[in-house]
């Protein structure tokens, strides 16, 4: 009982946090622009891709990069935004003039570049781990899912492997936000994008945190029930 109403607690608190970081943001516009910063469109850098002459044209052989998924915010609500024109499905009447902003961009670096190895090293790290979560996760579920198929559900066996899986997924969600801001930490000290600032953003979602307490609080549940069919067993 003691566990059940800790876990519960952990949920409410969790949802309650949830709800409040996504409805209230804290990002505050602050100007921070050198007059040479500047966006725009260029002809992709030849550190990206090779060409090969050929009979009848030229084939192009794109490099390995570095992917770098990134969340950004605009320095002031005035900043020079990106103008482009757009028409409907039919590509009828005048082209509307709208402007594009960013929240979310990738980037791209070439894979061979020493100055990039140390985050291609850090990519590799931190992925090993969450695989081994995910497929650990996945052994335990495919083993509650048989015996609760058998019929056995209210035992302690049942009850210990619903509680490891759900701290699994709770580890797994903390170790995916751990990752995300470190390296959110590393992009913004790195990376320097005109008129915008690099923001934290968690990508690994809720999803795992809250089925993770949901399973918790079930595998209490299923001690209790345990404990009431013993008891009814010897009523008998």
């Amino acid at each position: 009982m003691k566990k059940l109403k800790i876990y519960s607690t952990l949920l409410v608190v969790f949802l309650l946090g949830t709800i409040v970081t996504s409805v209230f943001s804290f990002h505050t516009d602050h100007e921070n622009v050198a007059d040479e910063d500047k966006l725009e469109f260029v002809p992709m850098p030849a550190d990206f891709y090779t060409q090969d002459s050929i009979e009848g044209g030229v084939v192009t052989h794109f490099k390995p990069t570095i992917q770098l998924p990134l969340y950004v915010r605009a320095y002031t609500r005035t900043h020079p935004m990106i103008q482009s024109t757009w028409r409907d499905a039919t590509f009828s009447g005048q082209p509307t003039t709208c402007v594009m902003d960013m929240e979310k961009l990738q980037l791209k670096m070439p894979a061979s570049s020493e100055e990039h190895r140390p985050l291609m090293i850090l990519g590799v790290v931190a992925v090993v781990p969450q695989f081994i979560l995910i497929v650990w996760i996945v052994v335990l579920a495919i083993k509650l899912t048989r015996r609760i198929r058998k019929g056995e559900v209210f035992v302690a066996d049942v009850s210990k492997g619903m509680e490891r899986t759900g701290w699994l997924l709770v580890v797994y969600h903390l170790l995916g936000f751990l990752i995300g801001y470190l390296a959110y930490l590393y992009a913004s000290h790195t990376f320097h994008i005109a008129y915008y600032h690099v923001v934290y953003h968690d990508e690994s979602g809720s999803w795992a945190m809250i089925l993770g307490f949901v399973l918790l609080i079930i595998s209490q549940v299923i001690l209790m029930g345990k404990d009431l069919k013993e008891e009814q067993e010897l009523t008998i």
